[in-house]
């Protein structure tokens, strides 16, 4: 027989209306029954309000007392200046949840104590965008940032969303700036769909034009634009400054980087004056010739770019060609001959293959060519002898490799008992 609870005993709630509480309020059932009457509210009207309305139903009976002209005061105050809530709570001694009650009840919310961040300047300039697909050669162009008076401080070149995107550029108050203008009015394509050239012409072009802060102009432009950047006296002493600032001397990564370019001549094999007086395109240039042609020395690049005639040039590649051909079939073992007739997709698909396949050799290559490719693999993942497989039709090998997917727990002897005639 059910124990008849306490609560019904009490004669605090009826039998039906107790069914009709859940688990969790009949578990705090007294702690609500003693919490609607000091809320002065009905018990089954109290367990029916949500979490709000119990806390405004509680701050009712408490306000003419507890929340006095100076209580409100302060805790109008306490959001104007942006104090957080448990902040709050604390200096008042009442909970969170009655902070949150009583500024409701008493009208105060955070967003009418919000203070403006930035303030959008209203430019009389069209919506711009990229009017061009962003690839192929002509996939650069050159953008200005400007002041909120709408004069420009930075102009720079770029790909894609660079313009955009944030990045450490120079400030329009000095120093070093890792943002982008927070209103996109501020960024200004000046020319799109150019190419690495031009865009690079351009950018040096506007940078003269306008004139750098050092040179009396309205731009923070560390350098004067290109491929290869000049800085002057200036330009240099405010580098070095942040750069100290940042806890390492500009003259040590410079420094760092004139002894790199050393030991990479040094390895080369060529004077350190050389190298240093290349400009980058050449250093690019002879770096990619000489990681291409590994066999080759810097007296081959010498005497292929350096110096001579067109045609010891013509003969110099040619032979770095031939030697590349010759390394390249022997790696892989194929003959030269074949090597030198394949054109350059046929060569790159080869290659694939023997690196998937390390331990097949080319004549497997060109069998599995002529056979059709994996057809090995095939007829001995379906338990047929490869003689046979290749000997079928199209036709037949889809029905049989059907049937045997169909029927897992049979064979191809089973297949061939049952349907000769195939």
């Amino acid at each position: 027989m059910a124990v008849e609870p306490r609560a019904i005993r009490d004669g605090l709630i009826s039998p039906a209306d107790w069914e009709s509480l859940g688990a969790i309020q009949r578990k705090h059932f007294y702690r609500t029954v003693s919490r609607a009457e000091a809320a002065g509210v009905p018990l089954l009207e109290f367990i029916q309000m949500d979490r709000g309305q119990r806390v405004q139903a509680s701050l009712a009976d408490r306000g003419p007392t507890f929340w006095t002209g100076d209580r409100v005061e302060l805790l109008r105050n306490a959001y104007a200046d942006g104090k957080s809530r448990d902040y709050i709570a604390s200096a008042l001694g009442v909970s969170p949840q009655n902070v949150n009650a009583a500024a409701s009840r008493f009208g105060i919310r955070r967003r009418d104590y919000r203070r403006v961040r930035h303030v959008r300047e209203e430019f009389n300039y069209p919506p711009q965008g990229l009017d061009h697909n962003g690839h192929g050669h002509r996939r650069f162009y050159v953008y200005a940032y400007l002041r909120t008076d709408g004069t420009p401080h930075y102009i720079g070149k770029g790909t894609g969303r660079r313009a955009w995107q944030a990045h450490s550029r120079p400030g329009p108050k000095g120093g070093i700036c890792d943002r982008t203008p927070r209103d996109p009015n501020r960024i200004r394509l000046l020319a799109v769909g150019l190419t690495n050239r031009e865009s690079l012409a351009f950018e040096r072009d506007l940078i003269a034009l306008l004139g750098r802060i050092e040179d009396g102009g309205c731009l923070y432009n560390f350098s004067d634009g290109g491929e290869s950047p000049r800085h002057n006296s200036r330009t240099r002493e405010r580098l070095s400054r942040i750069a100290k600032a940042r806890g390492m001397p500009r003259s040590t990564v410079e420094a760092a980087s004139r002894k790199k370019q050393q030991r990479h001549a040094k390895k080369l094999g060529i004077e350190a004056d050389d190298y240093l007086t290349m400009t980058p395109e050449q250093r690019s240039h002879m770096n990619g010739w000489l990681r291409y042609n590994d066999w080759a020395s810097i007296t081959d690049y010498q005497a292929a770019f350096a110096g001579g005639s067109a045609a010891r040039r013509i003969e110099v590649n040619a032979a770095a060609n031939d030697q590349n051909e010759i390394r390249s079939a022997e790696r892989y073992g194929i003959p030269l001959k074949d090597y030198k007739a394949m054109n350059l997709g046929e060569r790159c698909r080869v290659k694939a293959w023997l690196r998937a396949n390390p331990d097949r050799t080319y004549n497997d290559y060109v069998n599995s060519k002529t056979r059709g490719r994996n057809s090995e693999e095939t007829a001995a993942h379906y338990g047929i002898p490869l003689d046979e497989y290749l000997g079928m039709s199209d036709q037949i090998r889809r029905r049989t490799k059907k049937w045997l997917c169909d029927n897992p727990s049979k064979t191809y002897q089973d297949y061939r008992r049952l349907r000769p005639e195939s």
